[in-house]
């Protein structure tokens, strides 16, 4: 996996986020199983992982998830209950517009190592755990949750 560092911050005192953004590599989506009765799948694109998934890892809290950029930054990130700093949302946001304007071939080539967030950026004390979908809600859904 490529993974590049990204530091966030607001451009006076508040909130600074420190994050790595990755990406599978051709030959990590290629790669064969080898385990016994799997052959002939693939370890990393098996789950429905593919060259427009990226990992977002949270490196205060030491969380991540994988995420589709294009949909909503909020909701993608509500689906998971990772734990995250107060800047893993509005970071996201600027990712998912990043990618959108640069493209799927130029984007990466142009993430910028540190990103100051807009002025209406939420400050906050601490980081939380995201409270994801309501086990009741997933019931339902095969294997439960």
């Amino acid at each position: 996996m490529e993974l590049k560092f990204i530091e966030a911050g607001h451009s006076t005192p508040g909130n600074w986020g420190k994050f790595a953004v990755g990406r599978y590599t051709d030959a990590e989506l290629i790669e064969p199983t080898r385990f016994p009765g799997c052959e002939g799948q693939r370890v990393v694109s098996l789950r429905g992982n593919g060259v427009h998934h990226i990992w977002v890892f949270d490196l205060a809290t030491g969380e991540a998830a994988r995420f589709t950029p294009g949909g909503h930054a909020k909701a993608d990130l509500d689906s998971h209950k990772i734990w995250v700093c107060p800047l893993f949302e509005p970071f996201l946001v600027w990712l998912y517009q990043h990618i959108a304007e640069k493209g799927q071939v130029g984007w990466w080539d142009e993430l910028p190592r540190s990103v100051v967030m807009p002025n209406n950026t939420p400050f906050d004390l601490a980081g939380y755990r995201r409270s994801g979908p309501d086990s009741r809600e997933c019931a339902d859904l095969p294997g439960g949750l």
